[in-house]
């Protein structure tokens, strides 16, 4: 839990990263990943969970919107005890591969 708490504040805090919550700006999200498959398969696949039911509540954080070059999929703090524990975890896309 500790290092998941780290990384939301050292990634997606309100001055570096934009999270984005509105569901015409998650659909506009997922038509940019599926035009950029299969390099944001990952993102996708989060994002699309988001827009089902969001049962791990993943959350999608970009750079900028709606020019964004890297996009990070993670979650957003620990689920009921139905699941037991569950690691951290993250996705990145960046649509400059060289960085």
């Amino acid at each position: 839990m500790l290092r998941l708490t780290i990384f939301k504040r050292s990634l997606c805090a309100p001055n570096n990263m934009i999270i984005l919550k509105a569901f015409k700006d998650l659909m506009l999200m997922k038509n940019i990943l599926y035009r950029e498959r299969p390099q944001s398969i990952n993102v996708l696949g989060g994002l699309l969970h988001i827009l089902q039911n969001n049962t791990f509540q993943l959350k999608m954080c970009v750079d900028s919107w709606p020019t964004f070059s890297t996009a990070i999929c993670y979650r957003q703090n620990q689920i009921g005890s139905g699941f037991g524990e569950i690691p951290a975890k993250y996705s990145i896309f960046s649509k400059n591969q060289d960085s």
